[in-house]
């Protein structure tokens, strides 16, 4: 298979699986909370296969790219305060069309349309291809106007506390994160890590090789200061000067031995040079270990994240980023290196995306948990003028950056 199109499948395949978990995460804390979630889709929304189970329509679309939830008022028009008294007259008339409806409210006919697309996302009311409404209560429920719309929104985002509504919010963050760490620490527990411990290789005609050093030695001591790691190495050889002859001891192959090394200049710059590079050393990990280990991969995650916000560090976070494209090429390359490098990628991918969706810009989950505790100080929703300016600010700022990254990969690859 070519790298495009192993890139197109395991792009694809690597996405779907993480907007899955992802909306995955808000479908379950949704019902948890006896919301109702109208639809559960895999792919982006269009022509669809689909199957029904109690109050919920699953299905794949044709374009399996990700995925979405639709919870029951968490969208549509359920804030206009013409919902109650529309519901009521539906259900006193049991039939009428969208154009009555806007004529009796003297109301807009596109706006009566996104009212009646909110009351079918309650289950209040259907309508047909004529525009024909009915209701979906009997008549005598119009009777009680405000019982009426308070069974209709029983089961509404919309109802429920404000702390409930932010769980819901940032119930697919946090799978995200979860399904990340969980990955890390099996991955880290089952295989583990590569770590620095100070085994070296020596570079081809440097002072290290020229003075018998074989590949995979440890370094035990540089002029008897002891050395830990290739880190400790590089710092301690710093401290000499080119033409330098240090005692050098190590052990290969079981034994200890003692090398005296005259330090060489280094090719790129002017300090002394031993010329040897890191033997990583594949180390298991406890479940402990590799419990808290994962977490140091959450607090690296922010801190790249952050450097978007940061204006000396905004350019490196940009080129260490990657939009849809650079993740289906890494997804492909680390599918073909194996499952645990696939296996790695996917979590670190998972932090990022639940991460990003952290962050208070709409239309992000972030976002919307900061407009909840707005609304929730302010006692009222925010005009609907204002939410859409937001929403507008945020969506414009998100796609530039989406639209910069693929530049950027296209230029890359």
């Amino acid at each position: 298979m070519s790298l495009g199109l192993s890139a197109l499948f395991w792009g694809i395949v690597t996405l779907s699986v993480l907007v899955l978990i992802h909306e995955g995460g808000h479908y379950f804390a949704a019902r948890a909370f006896g919301i109702r979630v109208r639809e559960f889709m895999i792919g982006l929304p269009g022509p669809r296969f689909t199957w029904k189970r109690k109050d919920t329509l699953y299905g794949i679309t044709a374009i399996p790219l990700g995925g979405y939830v639709k919870v029951v008022g968490m969208e549509g028009d359920q804030h206009n305060a013409l919902i109650g008294p529309v519901l009521s007259y539906i259900t006193a008339k049991q039939k009428i069309t969208t154009a009555q409806l806007a004529e009796h409210f003297n109301y807009d006919e596109n706006k009566m349309f996104a009212i009646i697309v909110a009351l079918k996302d309650l289950q209040a009311v259907t309508d047909d291809k004529s525009g024909t409404v009915s209701a979906l209560y009997p008549q005598e429920a119009a009777e009680d106007p405000d019982k009426l719309i308070e069974t209709a929104q029983a089961h509404s985002y919309l109802t429920i506390p404000a702390w409930k509504r932010i769980a819901i919010l940032l119930s697919g963050i946090v799978f995200n994160i979860a399904a990340a760490l969980m990955v890390f620490t099996i991955v880290l527990a089952g295989w583990g890590m590569f770590q620095d411990i100070g085994y070296v290789d020596p570079l081809p005609d440097a002072p290290a090789m020229l003075a018998g050093i074989p590949k995979n030695s440890k370094i035990v001591s540089i002029e008897g200061e002891s050395v830990a790691s290739f880190e400790e190495l590089t710092d301690k050889i710093k401290q000499f000067n080119v033409g330098d002859t240090v005692t050098l001891v190590y052990e290969a192959e079981g034994l200890s031995k003692t090398a005296s090394i005259t330090l060489a200049r280094h090719p790129d710059h002017d300090t002394a040079f031993l010329g040897v590079s890191p033997h990583l050393v594949q180390v298991p990990l406890s479940v402990t270990e590799a419990f808290k280990t994962s977490f140091s991969f959450l607090w690296l995650t922010v801190q790249g994240i952050a450097g978007f916000f940061t204006p000396g560090s905004f350019t490196e976070s940009i080129n260490n980023s990657a939009s849809v494209i650079g993740i289906a090429v890494f997804a492909a390359e680390a599918a073909r290196a194996g499952a645990i490098e696939y296996a790695g990628l996917v979590a670190t991918i998972s932090l990022s995306l639940g991460l990003m969706n952290l962050l208070p810009i709409p239309p992000l989950d972030g976002g919307k948990i900061v407009l909840e505790i707005v609304e929730r100080i302010r006692r009222k929703p925010l005009p609907l003028n204002v939410s859409i300016a937001l929403s507008a600010l945020g969506f414009t700022l998100l796609f530039s950056l989406m639209a910069y990254l693929m530049y950027h990969d296209i230029s890359r690859f």
